[in-house]
């Protein structure tokens, strides 16, 4: 084991470096080993680890003498805890620190997360800022009548003489049980009514637009795709014909899977839907494995609950194990997704990646781009599951295109 506890979590000037059961203390941080003491967002960051697992390791701060610290106004980071210690507490700690991240580094290795986490960390240190168009915000912010949206409008008001620049949205994984994002801070595009984007425009002026590239019915397809089965065409469609043969119509496909595959009861179904047949609902639910996925993961600890990829998830209910699993799997696929069109768009002139909406990118290209990402994504975002490469579909558009729909 290589891991660095930084000097600022230990109240000294030089860091300490742990190497299996060697000791030094060290000035400089090596690159690429885990640390613990940051506050970096990083899949080397012990720190984010602990957050994303929810399991916390043994600091100087979690002392009942940093609540003291903190009530004088001294900030514990800044506190020499050699000198304000006892040796023999001063050492236990350390030793506590030292076994509690090995612990944690143990999961976060057996998990085998980390490539999966390092590609989504690299989407979200790409995000830029958006350009807006300041007239057409201050009309709207003028213009609408709900608090709300009022509220989420003004967020993407540029600071002064940031020449029309939002600030950049810092999103947050570890908020939620699925891994699904959050924005912490910034433009909050996740509430926005969707018309309202039109406020974003491209940094290349007439020579730029703003795209937009959408999975596709991607939590069923993630489901089916884990059971073998890889639809082509519209998925509701060729759910609609395999089960119900054609009866339903894509709408009511669509709205009865994700209501049955989510758990509703049948007789709830019935009392929703019309009549549904239960020879139909097993035909489905096991088109999706809903039931074998189901006992599988119940018979894991919780604590040790995770997603395809090894992301823990937590699920606050047991009716919701499904749910969380294919949530959580999908979010990773997303991301996976987003982690190679931004590579490919730049490649192929530019891009600005510039906000996530679950399952969407929003990105700022040059003119020519998006012809070119209609042509690389015709057949979707190729993914690895169960040893098979799978194929996402993706919808490729103008934002102003996809405000008409």
């Amino acid at each position: 084991m290589k891991l660095c506890i930084l000097g600022q979590a230990l109240g000294t000037s030089d860091h300490l470096m742990i190497s299996d059961d060697h000791f030094s203390w060290i000035q400089h941080i090596p690159a690429g080993i885990m640390t613990l003491g940051s506050n970096e967002i990083s899949s080397k960051s012990l720190d984010y680890v602990a957050k994303l697992f929810r399991k916390s390791v043994p600091t100087f701060g979690n002392l009942p003498h940093a609540k003291f610290f903190k009530s004088v106004g001294l900030d514990p980071k800044r506190v020499h805890w050699q000198k304000a210690l006892d040796t023999a507490t001063y050492r236990s700690t350390i030793n506590d620190m030292i076994e509690g991240s090995r612990s944690l580094m143990d999961e976060y290795e057996k998990s085998g997360y980390s490539s999966t986490l390092s590609k989504r960390l690299n989407v979200l240190s790409t995000l830029d800022r958006a350009l807006v168009n300041k007239g057409e915000l201050a009309a709207m912010i003028n213009s609408e009548p709900d608090a709300t949206q009022t509220s989420n409008l003004k967020t993407f008001l540029p600071a002064r003489n940031d020449e029309g620049f939002a600030s950049r949205p810092v999103y947050s994984g570890v908020a939620t049980s699925t891994g699904r994002m959050k924005i912490e801070k910034g433009p909050q595009i996740l509430t926005l009514r969707k018309s309202h984007r039109r406020l974003i425009k491209s940094k290349w002026g007439t020579k730029g637009e703003i795209i937009s590239i959408d999975y596709s019915s991607l939590e069923p397809r993630v489901a089916l795709a884990l059971n073998g089965h890889t639809p082509e065409g519209d998925v509701y469609k060729w759910i609609d014909e395999e089960v119900f043969n054609g009866s339903l119509g894509r709408a009511r496909a669509k709205i009865l899977t994700l209501s049955l595959i989510y758990g509703m009861s049948l007789h709830s179904a019935r009392s929703r839907y019309g009549d549904v047949k239960q020879s139909d609902k097993k035909r489905l639910l096991s088109m999706f494995s809903v039931d074998e996925t189901k006992r599988k993961l119940e018979k894991i600890d919780p604590k040790m609950l995770c997603n395809y990829f090894g992301r823990p998830i937590f699920p606050d209910k047991e009716s919701k194990l499904f749910n969380s699993y294919i949530q959580s799997t999908a979010v990773d696929i997303a991301m996976l997704g987003f982690d190679q069109i931004i590579s490919k768009l730049r490649d192929a002139g530019g891009c600005r990646p510039l906000f996530l909406i679950h399952d969407e990118i929003i990105c700022d290209v040059p003119s020519g781009v998006l012809a070119t990402a209609q042509t690389i994504f015709k057949d979707g975002i190729e993914i690895n599951l169960r040893n098979k490469n799978v194929r996402f579909p993706v919808t490729v558009e103008k934002n102003d295109d996809k405000l008409r729909d």
